[in-house]
């Protein structure tokens, strides 16, 4: 709206447009639409008459005339102090979604969404209701849904899928699902039953109990005895290689922070691998790790909890390193703000972990320490109690 309630055609299109997509998702709901008044489209009894005229001249362009599509301009007659009766714009009304798309030049757009939305439910009807929620999406991805549609029937026919996206033999670009995985995420979620869904999972492959393949490398350090390399002892190696490997190894450590695992001390009897992140969950396939005394090493702070949490899911014979109080009261003027955590209820943790854990949780502004914190020495005190330990 301009000054003193003039009104142009450029606001009457902010307007109409920024009623779109709602008036799509009623569309498709099956619910009228039409009349539409734009709300704040008139024009008061603040503006002179010659500037009413010339107003209403500017709008007149756009206005239904006859058959000709439009909108049209609904007066009422007030009388003024000085003028007598006169006319004002009391609304601007489209009477008709095809009025309303001409003037929005949306016509084609919506053709195509039209054929889009009946192609989506012709094929995946358990997508009915997502459609009739996400106009926007349909048209802002209208090129790529034969290829969406592709995606979720194949998941839809097919109850197990032991494969990894790429490995999926459909009719699609090689980086299709992997452009566009947030969307593919909402779709799988509204069409696959719960139980097929790991909800805590946000990579998209693990999520649907794929295999997570893609460029991931676990980095291992093999122990003397395994080394048949020369000098070769440190190897970067496939989730899948290492999964159809049992070394001849006592113990197996997991470490998070790549300097920590350069820094923990090489040991007969020991691999060591580094996986950053969530990234241990892609051990899963390693069955072996459950014939080892197992241990986990990450960041004193809630997130490293969390992962091992997720490692423990998988391998519940799992033990920590250096993730307790007493190592956190040790190092704790290296402490510091882990950042913002949503805080998660019923991990799988022990007395003692559990107690550094809610510590962390409770105080956050000293809720980290980083691995690399702890010193060789703590490190080597404590693996020597520890080689004689028994699960």
């Amino acid at each position: 709206m301009g000054k003193d309630n003039y009104i142009s055609i450029n606001d009457i299109r902010k307007k109409a447009v920024g009623k779109y997509f709602s008036i799509l998702k009623t569309w498709l709901k099956g619910e009228e639409c039409f009349p539409l008044d734009l709300t704040g489209s008139s024009i008061g009894q603040g503006v002179p008459y010659r500037k009413r005229l010339e107003n209403f001249k500017e709008l007149s362009q756009g206005e239904k005339k006859g058959s000709s599509p439009g909108y049209e301009m609904v007066m009422i007659s007030r009388n003024t102090r000085n003028e007598g009766p006169q006319s004002f714009l009391k609304t601007i009304r489209f009477t008709s979604m095809e009025d309303y798309l001409y003037f929005l030049g949306k016509k084609e757009e919506f053709s195509q969404m039209q054929e889009m939305v009946e192609m989506i439910i012709k094929e995946v009807p358990a997508l009915n209701l997502w459609v009739r929620d996400n106009p926007k999406k349909i048209i802002d991805r209208i090129n790529d849904w034969p290829n969406l549609i592709k995606v979720i029937g194949y998941f839809l026919q097919n109850e197990s899928i032991d494969l990894s996206f790429r490995e999926i033999s459909l009719t699609i670009p090689t980086k299709f699902i992997e452009n566009n995985q947030s969307l593919l995420r909402e779709l799988l979620d509204s069409v696959l039953p719960e139980e097929r869904i790991i909800s805590e999972e946000k990579d998209l492959a693990l999520r649907y109990g794929l295999k997570k393949e893609d460029d991931f490398r676990f980095r291992i350090l093999l122990p003397e005895n395994l080394n048949t390399l020369g000098p070769f002892r440190d190897l970067s190696v496939l989730p899948s290689e290492l999964s159809r490997w049992n070394p001849d190894v006592e113990y197996v450590i997991l470490i998070e922070n790549k300097y920590a695992f350069l820094q923990f001390p090489d040991l007969d009897g020991w691999l060591k691998i580094w996986g950053s992140g969530n990234s241990v969950v892609l051990l899963e396939q390693c069955r072996w790790l459950n014939e080892k005394k197992l241990y986990y090493w990450g960041d004193m702070d809630p997130q490293g909890f969390d992962i091992l949490h997720m490692f423990r899911t998988r391998f519940p014979e799992t033990r920590s390193l250096f993730m307790n109080m007493d190592c956190y009261n040790q190092f704790k003027e290296y402490a510091h703000s882990a950042g913002n955590y949503n805080i998660r209820e019923n991990l799988h943790l022990t007395d003692e972990e559990k107690e550094c854990y809610q510590y962390l949780i409770s105080n956050s502004s000293i809720s980290r320490i980083e691995q690399e914190r702890i010193s060789l020495d703590w490190i080597n005190t404590y693996l020597e109690h520890l080689i004689d330990d028994h699960f």
